[in-house]
């Protein structure tokens, strides 16, 4: 049975350290692990950083989001990111020079939505500190017998609120979400 008859999830999966540590790879293609019913091989989760080591050309984070822990690498410094951060510049340049202050109410609107993005942009490209909550996206991997997150996304989480926000969401995903795929 190849990947298309079986049900593949290609978007990052909002899940619990811990299941990732317990998912099963595929036999068919390693890449994939079962998850439920359901083929995935991204994952997005969120938790404190508890030791960062610079490596080569990219960071190791551990991350703990209580449930468990695991190693995450990340590129601050890929040809992508550094893409990302050129047209970012690019394009504070234009906000500014359009001057969206001098505009209308949803001129300021739009600057202050353009700030955030800005800022996020900023923050991916500076390696994290240990004790900072990250949000993290990514692909499970098995590293020399170690599983791990291989991050094509990594955010500092600006706000405590957000932290809590996930639990709950988390919960609700588990209960009324995930609990069903499994006989389905």
């Amino acid at each position: 049975m190849d990947l298309e008859e079986q049900n593949t999830y290609e978007n990052p999966v909002k899940i619990f350290i811990r299941d990732i540590h317990k998912l099963k790879r595929n036999e068919n293609d390693t890449n994939y692990y079962h998850f439920y019913d359901k083929l995935i091989r991204k994952v997005d989760i969120l938790g404190v950083v508890t030791e960062v080591r610079k490596m080569n050309d990219f960071y190791l984070y551990r991350v703990d989001d209580c449930t468990g822990e695991i190693l995450c690498r990340y590129n601050h410094f890929s040809e992508k990111n550094l893409q990302e951060v050129q047209e970012t510049e690019q394009l504070e340049e234009l906000v500014a020079a359009k001057n969206f202050q001098q505009a209308t109410e949803s001129g300021a609107a739009m600057e202050s939505i353009l700030g955030v993005i800005f800022k996020k942009s900023k923050l991916q490209t500076s390696p994290l500190e240990q004790g900072e909550c990250a949000h993290v996206q990514g692909f499970i991997s098995d590293f020399f017998g170690t599983r791990e997150i291989w991050a094509f996304s990594l955010y500092k989480v600006l706000s405590s609120a957000h932290e809590v926000d996930r639990v709950f969401e988390l919960s609700a995903l588990y209960s009324n979400v995930y609990s069903r795929l499994d006989g389905v």
